[in-house]
């Protein structure tokens, strides 16, 4: 019996083996990303972007990651993962590449929830998980009360399916130039609106796709480059904007920000150990001040950068807002160094600073750094400037108030003999947090003039505009309370943890948590166990803080 067993095993072998022989993916040889292919561009969600930052964009929606490995362990870019979709011959639509992280939709929809990626022939052909995504959005639809986040991940999950199933056809995305104010065209279009033109394209695109099935690095970048060439004929320069493109390549490649905050983090451990020594601790603090400055110019570059590739201001979702704030407080926190030296502002500064970027860094789902056309109501440069930045300014102030109060409270508690410091820490704490109010303050009213040009009215009780006003209010009274006196140095730096729970639930609470009103273009989730823990952590420490505190006053009377 076992005998026939194996007869039958060995027959089905070759049957099993043809059936799967994609499943182990087939990584070309070619260097794709020195080819020029990543300098493609591609019109997408209304902005012209390079093949680059479109194939980062998708795959971070599907796996949640910047980088493939596939089941062999081998390493994809997102470049060469998307440039293989559209040339290549391996059938992505059984690798799995499609995560599924929400453990209750995973119940709800019958797969497995010790499972994280699926692929989407796992998916797509499984007709009762289908049937049970679309019963999830219906129900949400008619029941506004039902979990909405349930619901947006269903929505999730079949946009991920959908965008396997587009970027896997033929007709992956509009990489065909069309005249001025028409969108562009994929290749079947381009070919049969531009005629004798469009077969040249059409036969540049069956010579690059000959190419690369072969392998060559240098033949696959002279058809990259006469491939570039008739697109550009088709059009004007200013409509096949290289210049811009290559400079969003060599912004997606430099990763400033990655970059800043290994910087700040650098530049935290070095003050740290300049404050314990005594012989090499000044050139060691000159040395951590430069990696800061290294770091903030970093910053600087990335703002820049985003600047020119929008052509507009960079704060228009909660990943601009973490890089600006992050951006604002390092800024503060070198000026007061520099007037100062005094090492204490760098090291609060630094060690925000990085908490944030590495938020902003390695949260690409909840914080999206995709640079997106402005939807109608921020079409207004002026104003996207002077009330997003200004309250944004504000923020940065009050975060590097949170690191002067955290590093203000450790003093309080084990170098209390350490008064000159504590006084100067205090002081500068107070004016960071005035400096904020001043800024938010003035946000608020410019946004109120806002409101009223696109909404025509100056103030609605919308969740943002009250959370603001509420954050306003909040650090309004520990300044108060500071001078009338009913709180002194140690009150002050610990409220100013406690105070900056208002900014988070003003930034972060109305998006993701509440998600409802009129400022919807900023709405997002996901993250919520982060910053519950975090806001968790930060109020457990005040409390243990102020506990120790006081013990340590009853015991010194």
């Amino acid at each position: 019996m076992s005998s026939l067993r194996c007869v039958i095993l060995l027959l089905l072998l070759p049957v099993w083996l043809l059936e799967n022989q994609c499943l182990a993916l087939d990584k070309n040889s070619i260097d794709i990303p020195s080819s020029g292919l990543s300098l493609l561009i591609v019109q997408d969600g209304g902005r012209k972007k390079p093949l680059d930052t479109y194939a980062r964009e998708n795959l971070i929606k599907l796996t949640g990651r910047s980088k493939w490995k596939d089941s062999e362990g081998g390493e994809w870019t997102a470049l060469e993962v998307i440039a293989d979709m559209f040339l290549g011959t391996n059938n992505w639509q059984k690798e799995k590449l499609i995560k599924v992280g929400h453990i209750l939709l995973k119940k709800e929809v019958g797969l497995d929830i010790n499972e994280k990626f699926f692929s989407y022939q796992d998916l797509h052909t499984n007709q009762e998980l289908m049937k049970n995504l679309s019963q999830i959005i219906r129900i949400e639809e008619d029941a506004p009360q039902y979990d909405k986040t349930l619901s947006f991940e269903a929505k999730v999950l079949l946009q991920k399916i959908r965008l396997v199933e587009k970027l896997t056809a033929s007709e992956a995305f509009s990489w065909i130039p069309a005249p001025k104010g028409e969108s562009w065209f994929s290749l079947i279009e381009g070919i049969e609106f531009y005629k004798e033109k469009g077969k040249n394209i059409q036969q540049n695109y069956e010579n690059l796709k000959t190419v690369y099935l072969a392998g060559g690095d240098r033949n696959f970048s002279d058809c990259v480059n006469i491939l570039f060439e008739n697109l550009r004929s088709l059009v004007s320069p200013n409509d096949y904007p290289q210049g811009k493109i290559r400079i969003e390549v060599f912004y997606n490649n430099l990763h400033p920000f990655r970059l800043a905050w290994i910087a700040c983090l650098i530049s935290f451990v070095l003050m740290l150990i300049a404050n314990q020594q005594k012989s090499l601790g000044k050139a060691i603090y000159w040395f951590g001040l430069g990696v800061f400055g290294l770091g903030t110019i970093l910053q600087v570059i990335g703002f820049i950068l985003r600047t020119v590739i929008s052509s507009r201001a960079p704060v228009t979702n909660m990943y601009e807002v973490l890089v600006f704030m992050a951006l604002g407080a390092s800024l503060i926190a070198f000026f007061y160094e520099l007037f100062c030296r005094s090492k204490i502002f760098i090291l609060s500064a630094a060690v925000v600073t990085a908490v944030v970027l590495i938020l902003a860094d390695n949260l690409p789902t909840v914080f999206d750094p995709s640079i997106q056309p402005l939807v109608p109501v921020l079409r207004s440069n002026w104003w996207l400037t002077v009330h997003v930045i200004t309250i944004t300014i504000g923020y940065a102030a009050f975060l590097q108030a949170l690191g002067i109060g955290h590093i203000s409270v450790f003093y309080y508690l084990f170098k209390p003999q350490e008064e000159k410091s504590i006084q100067s820490l205090t002081k500068f704490n107070c004016r960071t947090m005035q400096i904020g109010v001043f800024f938010l303050s003035a946000g608020t009213l410019l946004g109120a003039l806002w409101a009223e040009k696109a909404w025509g009215r100056f103030w609605g009780w919308d969740p943002k505009e009250t959370w603001a006003l509420i954050a306003l209010l909040i650090y309004l009274a520990v300044l108060h309370a500071r001078y009338v006196g009913w709180i002194k140095g140690f009150g002050l730096n610990a409220a100013s943890i406690l105070a900056f729970q208002g900014i988070i639930m003003a930034g972060y609470g109305v998006n993701y948590i509440l998600g409802t009103g009129k400022h919807s273009y900023g709405f997002g989730i996901g993250g919520e166990e982060i910053v519950a823990i975090f806001v968790g952590i930060e109020i457990l420490l005040v409390l243990f803080a102020v506990i120790r505190y006081r013990m340590k006053r009853l015991k010194n009377d």
